[in-house]
């Protein structure tokens, strides 16, 4: 059982750890490709496991924003906006299976499993904490996107799942000049 992931997307560096070893961190495949071994000096997101047994209080809270009426994640607000509640839910029930808390520069988070399942650090936690700590700290955006590099110049295909990045990505990896990124 993992007690700490360490991991280092572009110059992101993160850890998520637990004080205990009372659950299992898990990590997605595509999160797993980022995985190393040390982390050096201090990271700029720290993810720590909860071993509460409970969620923390939605008192004092302001929802500001929800992925649809039925969305997988919604975020909560403290009225001077220098805390905020993260909650995730599954469409077919919208009680959360997951609280995380973030102050308001999004480096440091402590995640409230609610459950003695494995803690998974996945989609969509982890997307969110990065665009929020890179949006914030004015360090980057992130983009979901494809690119092609045609004769030196890179094309960027922006859109939503299923808007067809990839697709017009691998019809252009068919011209011998193109560069698929």
């Amino acid at each position: 059982m993992a007690k700490n992931y360490t991991l280092s997307i572009g110059d992101l560096r993160i850890l998520a750890s637990q004080s205990t070893n009372r659950r299992e961190i898990c990590i997605d495949h595509a999160m797993n490709t980022f995985k190393i071994e040390n982390l050096h000096g201090k990271p700029d997101l720290h993810f720590e496991i909860s071993g509460a047994h409970h969620y923390p209080s939605f008192e004092g809270y302001k929802k500001v924003f929800i992925t649809s009426p039925l969305g997988i994640w919604s975020v909560y607000a403290s009225k001077d906006r220098n805390q905020f509640l993260i909650s995730l839910q599954n469409d077919e029930n919208l009680s959360p299976y997951q609280i995380i808390t973030a102050d308001n520069t999004f480096p440091n988070f402590t995640i409230f499993p609610g459950t003695n399942d494995p803690v998974w650090f996945c989609y969509p936690l982890e997307k969110m904490a990065i665009a929020a700590h890179a949006n914030i700290n004015r360090v980057g955006i992130i983009l979901h996107a494809a690119c092609i590099a045609i004769d030196g110049k890179g094309y960027l295909f922006s859109g939503t799942s299923g808007a067809g990045k990839s697709t017009i990505s691998n019809i252009w990896k068919k011209v011998p000049q193109t560069f698929n990124a």
